[in-house]
């Protein structure tokens, strides 16, 4: 999202590709995740400032988008609870 390799949709990309990740590591083994919710919750300034952060390259600004994934992808922020609560439901 910082970086353009493709030069459309690559914030689609990026979001496929983070949701992959959080799957193939293990983090959310049944991509029950939304991600989104969890980044909208953290607000856009917050977004811009950690995706600011990876851009600039440096062991802090990755630091900060990380963390900032993280925070993210916190179950009860990402949505996860509302999630298996609909698949109970059916």
């Amino acid at each position: 999202m910082a970086a353009t390799p493709f030069g459309w949709d690559d914030g689609l990309v990026a979001r496929a590709v983070f949701r992959l990740l959080l799957v193939a590591r293990g983090l959310d083994p049944q991509s029950l995740a939304v991600p989104e919710v969890g980044f909208l919750e953290l607000g856009l300034e917050a977004r811009q400032q950690a995706l600011a952060g990876y851009a600039s390259g440096t062991a802090q600004g990755l630091a900060s988008w990380i963390a900032h994934c993280g925070q993210a992808t916190d179950p009860w922020r990402s949505g996860i609870p509302s999630v298996c609560e609909a698949l109970m439901r059916g």
